[in-house]
């Protein structure tokens, strides 16, 4: 979906900005963050060895709707039903950058918790992490299709979190 279109943009992006870095993607958060798992099982990085986490999570910039009855009309903005979480070191950074984008205008503390994958993450001690989850009306239903996604607005979010990213390589050499 959303993040991982979203994930490929900024990797390619940050990569020519920063050279050599590491990077992975996962799947699976359907299966109660199985990717995230798997990866974890495998000689994955201590948390203490991780620079900053970042998590692109399904709803990363879905629409929001009207729901009239028995179908919905989708909108050109992003729906509100996603959460932004990260260190309290990086809460002004999060907010500046996300600023005017429905739902991660106030991002909450990595240490309350995330969901899926993210989840996983944090209760596995990694503290270094940023990340978007939630799910909009259609999530993992049946009519979820690419409908629920704006190009625009990945576009616009992964802009923000690029920018994000970019900010925090740069401050952190």
């Amino acid at each position: 979906g959303s993040g991982l279109a979203a994930w490929l943009a900024v990797a390619e992006a940050v990569a020519k900005t920063r050279g050599p870095i590491d990077l992975f993607c996962s799947s699976g958060h359907e299966w109660e963050g199985y990717g995230a798992e798997q990866f974890l099982r495998s000689p994955a990085p201590r948390p203490d060895e991780v620079g900053l986490w970042v998590h692109f999570g399904a709803n990363f910039a879905t629409r929001d709707a009207h729901d009239l009855g028995p179908r919905l009309r989708y909108l050109e903005t992003a729906d509100p039903q996603r959460y932004l979480l990260g260190p309290p070191d990086m809460q002004d950074a999060l907010r500046r950058h996300f600023a005017g984008h429905p739902g991660l205008e106030t991002p909450y503390l990595s240490s309350t918790g995330g969901a899926g994958e993210l989840k996983t993450l944090i209760d596995h001690g990694y503290e270094r992490l940023i990340g978007v989850f939630g799910a909009h009306r259609r999530h993992h239903a049946l009519d979820d299709s690419l409908e629920c996604v704006s190009p625009a607005l990945v576009l616009e979010t992964a802009r923000a979190m690029n920018n994000l990213i970019v900010e925090h390589l740069a401050s952190s050499v």
